[in-house]
């Protein structure tokens, strides 16, 4: 939180939250950090950079790709890291 205030002037932990809380801070143009389990890392962080009715559009730093998955992959995915979550 420090850290993304110190670069933004504000933070917002939207850990434990839903995708309704996602998707305002997308809508307000602002990308959300989210914790997951992928590439076979137990936490790896992904920059949410949009959505539409079936997917959730995201930034891979460890593939250096845009790409997405469907909102249930995410969910499922999301959940094990107990929705962990950080915008501005």
């Amino acid at each position: 939180m420090n850290l993304v205030t110190k670069y933004t002037g504000n933070a917002k932990n939207l850990t434990g939250l839903g995708l309704d809380a996602l998707y305002y801070q997308l809508d307000q143009g602002h990308p959300v950090v989210t914790w997951n389990t992928l590439h076979g890392f137990p936490y790896h962080a992904l920059t949410v950079s949009g959505y539409d009715a079936n997917n959730i559009y995201y930034n891979d730093c460890w593939t250096g790709y845009k790409t997405s998955m469907t909102k249930g992959q995410f969910l499922n995915n999301w959940n094990t890291q107990a929705r962990r979550a950080i915008s501005y």
